[in-house]
């Protein structure tokens, strides 16, 4: 049976989450902020990185690997290079976001935009934010396959985290309100849990 270890909050937990909502799995919380956790995750995933998912001998731990191992396990359609793209730029802009949540957790000025590593993370939120915005417009999120949830998982977690006013980018708070409103969206809310 697949195991998925991950947080309720993640937004890359999510994602798979939403992946596995019509597949039997178990879901175990792993805070890896808990030291004995990180401890057990350690173990067996060096990048110390959730989601982890096992299945029986194979373990995996990265959202865009543990979707190529699930599409080719479950037969699904695989990305064309530009979904690939988008993927790319929907994961840069969460990464930055993560940049600017964990420092000011950290006690970090991360509104400071003179500094070059919060001048970058936000300079990359703008143009990341804006092109995905505009590829909504293109159609290049139609349906509800692995793009559409890294997109909605990171729009959520951006109003979830008070991280990001998405309302500046009328197509993406549409896709974002829409979609909102999907069952496994519902089930998965970190609001809820």
């Amino acid at each position: 049976m697949l195991k998925l270890y991950g947080s309720i909050p993640s937004p890359f937990v999510r994602r798979v989450r939403l992946l596995l909502c019509n597949v039997t799995h178990d879901f175990i919380l792993a805070d890896i902020y808990d030291d004995e956790i990180r401890q057990q995750v350690m173990k067996q995933n060096p990048s110390m990185k959730i989601p982890m998912l096992i299945d029986d001998d194979v373990v995996l731990y990265d959202s865009g690997v543990i979707f190529r191992y699930l599409q080719q396990k479950f037969n699904w359609q695989p990305l064309s290079w530009a979904q690939e793209n988008l993927v790319t730029t929907i994961n840069a802009v969460n990464d930055s976001l993560v940049t600017i949540l964990m420092s000011s957790r950290s006690g970090l000025d991360s509104s400071d935009r003179s500094s070059l590593i919060f001048k970058l993370q936000y300079e990359r939120l703008d143009i990341g934010f804006a092109s995905l915005d505009s590829a909504i417009v293109e159609g290049k999120f139609e349906g509800w396959g692995y793009p559409e949830i890294c997109l909605y998982c990171l729009l959520d977690w951006a109003v979830f985290r008070e991280l990001y006013d998405i309302s500046q980018h009328s197509n993406l708070m549409q896709f974002w309100q829409i979609h909102r409103q999907d069952k496994a969206a519902e089930m998965t809310d970190p609001r809820d849990e």
